[in-house]
């Protein structure tokens, strides 16, 4: 059975430095907006050579 209510995904694929492999963090968010505010506080300070974001089906 395919459940109607579970909570859309955002996958965010980042890299802390250039040079060193991407990794990846799946937020729960119904907008790109929404992961972009939750991927600011994940990250706080730190500094993001490249981000992605894509929704997850």
């Amino acid at each position: 059975m395919i459940n109607i209510f579970r909570k859309p995904k955002c996958q965010i694929r980042y890299v802390e430095e250039a040079g060193t492999p991407a990794k990846t963090l799946i937020v729960t968010a119904k907008t790109i907006e929404q992961a972009k505010e939750q991927f600011r506080q994940f990250i706080g300070n730190k500094t993001v050579v490249k981000v992605s974001f894509a929704m997850l089906p």
